[in-house]
């Protein structure tokens, strides 16, 4: 209800300036992660064109704080599934493979979410969550979504999750050691 925020969602039409957009906030919201480092503009036209069959546009959406680009996530089918049952190989099959399979398809994955860290205080996820609540509310096709790639140290979006009615199915480490020593 504040006029000063507001949702987008993504064009498939402007993929490349879509991506550029993504890798601004990128950049700025992962910037302080420990081992962060920026994807090229090469690697995320590149992510951009692999991720184009399965990309949902109101899946993938921005958010304005002031007319300003603030915040962004992308949502896409999960389908690990149907990868599975394809044994890992696409082939020259693949898209009609796809077609006739894509109903067993019945999860998201969250690719990527971040806000620009000068909007970090503003209580932005909550927009997020309500646009994919209004997005999947009356689509019966999904029955879960996976959010990953967490920092176990960020606090705000691990516990605003867990009081969302998420729970921690996996956790990954990375383990550092100098060997020189």
């Amino acid at each position: 209800r504040n006029p000063d925020i507001m949702s987008r969602n993504g064009s498939r039409k402007n993929v490349d300036s879509e991506m550029a957009l993504i890798g601004e906030i990128y950049r700025s919201a992962w910037a302080d992660n420990w081992g962060f480092v920026p994807m090229t503009e090469d690697e995320m036209q590149e992510m951009g064109k692999n991720l184009l069959p399965v990309l949902k546009e109101e899946l993938t959406f921005f958010i304005y704080y002031r007319g300003e680009a603030a915040g962004v996530a992308m949502v896409i089918p999960d389908v690990n599934p149907l990868l599975k049952r394809l044994n890992g190989k696409i082939g020259v099959l693949g898209p009609l493979k796809y077609l006739l399979y894509k109903h067993e398809i019945r999860g998201l994955r969250g690719v990527i979410f971040g806000i620009k860290k000068e909007y970090q205080k503003l209580g932005l996820p909550l927009v997020a969550f309500d646009h994919l609540e209004k997005v999947l509310r009356n689509d019966m096709r999904y029955h879960y979504l996976e959010l990953g790639w967490n920092l176990e140290d960020n606090d705000a979006i691990n516990k605003l999750e867990l009081e969302g009615g998420a729970r921690i199915l996996k956790r990954y480490r990375i383990y550092r050691r100098d060997f020189n020593d």
